[in-house]
């Protein structure tokens, strides 16, 4: 047996006008990082400055690479002056002789100041291109 109640408006519970939907006064944050790692070069790492006075708060990473057919890379890590985090890379196949890499995960880290993307591979023997985004918030930092 199916039973269907409903509650009044009137009944249900208030809430308190204390209590705010945080979110509602954070900054969304989405750059994307255009890394290329030329021939005869292993790594490539790009910056971007946060604004004086808000903490950045990263909550996605992925990123896509195109490497020469038979290299690997070896890292993908988000870093600022007080920390890296290494993320996963999966394989996703091979078209027109460049070999496709994908890496996506949900973090949560704090950046000050600064926050970067470095990419390196285990071989320099081509180009490689690569896009990493990054999502989450800025907050007035105390």
């Amino acid at each position: 047996m199916l039973a269907h109640f409903a509650i009044l408006r009137s009944a249900q519970a208030a809430q308190s006008p204390g209590i705010q939907n945080v979110n509602e006064f954070n900054t969304p944050f989405q750059r994307t990082f255009h890394l290329q790692i030329d021939t005869d070069r292993f790594a490539d790492t790009e910056y971007f400055d946060i604004p004086a006075g808000k903490t950045l708060v990263v909550e996605f990473v992925s990123a896509k690479a195109d490497l020469p057919a038979g290299e690997q890379p070896i890292n993908l890590a988000i870093l600022s002056p007080n920390f890296v985090h290494s993320l996963i890379w999966n394989f996703q196949g091979s078209e027109n002789e460049k070999d496709i890499f994908v890496g996506a995960q949900q973090i949560r880290l704090y950046a000050v100041d600064q926050i970067g993307v470095t990419v390196s591979r285990n071989n320099s023997e081509g180009f490689a291109s690569i896009n990493a985004h990054v999502t989450g918030y800025l907050v007035n930092t105390p």
